[in-house]
């Protein structure tokens, strides 16, 4: 059935911008869904980015622009025009997407703890945001493991530029019936053949509650009290910081 009429539109080929990672963590000083669309469309001002689920596609607010902006998740296409959902005749292209301000610290009582992955329990509190094929990401899940009496909780976050199958391992990853069996795997470098199942999964949510919170490269670890840590940390600097009053 028919849901959505385009009208008035111009879809544009975007060509793919590949960004590279240095340092102990993956990615390049911008947030991987910014850095995708900023690097197919060029230095535009996104006043805010949300993810339509039913469009599939990323909808952006721009400050020079009345209109949202539609861009495909393969940031290979963006449409400028009306959108029109058919049984409420509806035009998704005609209000702006209300600004909302980049918190200064990160409240952990605020992360939607529903779309994690929790590996381990404890009375400590950690949150990490990993990219599945990122090699700092993969070399600090060795160390989350060595951690004793430390609830860690992992949030798959993907970076397309840099690694092409990340976002679809992870995905594989949440629809796995034993999804952290299956996160071991795929940090383990053993998981490359893991069924390529489709599910609800809150991969996109993931990406873009990083982009509100300035969550720029993987790993990035949120500790209980706020304090945001960027880049690969041992297992015995990562007890440190877990300790520190």
């Amino acid at each position: 059935m028919l849901k959505y009429a385009v009208v008035m539109v111009i879809v544009l080929t975007l060509a793919s911008g590949v960004a590279k990672a240095g340092g102990n963590e993956c990615g390049d000083g911008g947030n991987s869904v910014e850095v995708g669309i900023k690097s197919a469309l060029g230095q535009i001002k996104i006043e805010n980015l949300t993810y339509n689920k039913n469009l599939e596609m990323y909808e952006l607010s721009l400050t020079d622009s009345p209109k949202p902006v539609f861009v495909t998740k393969d940031y290979k296409y963006v449409i400028l025009g009306d959108v029109i959902e058919v049984a409420t005749r509806k035009n998704l292209a005609e209000s702006k997407p209300v600004k909302s301000a980049t918190p200064v610290s990160l409240d952990f009582s605020k992360l939607a703890l529903e779309n994690a992955l929790k590996i381990s329990e404890g009375s400590k509190k950690m949150a990490v945001f990993l990219d599945v094929d990122c090699p700092w990401s993969r070399k600090m899940y060795q160390e989350l493991k060595k951690l004793s009496g430390t609830q860690i909780e992992i949030f798959l976050y993907p970076l397309p530029e840099l690694h092409p199958k990340a976002r679809e391992k992870s995905i594989a990853v949440w629809c796995a019936q034993n999804r952290t069996s299956a996160l071991t795997q795929i940090m383990e470098g053993s998981g490359n053949d893991l069924d390529k199942k489709e599910c609800p999964n809150p991969v996109e949510d993931n990406m873009l509650f990083a982009f509100r919170h300035g969550i720029k490269a993987t790993p990035t670890i949120i500790l209980e009290d706020g304090r945001l840590i960027s880049g690969y940390l041992s297992a015995e600097q990562l007890s440190s910081y877990l300790n520190a009053k």
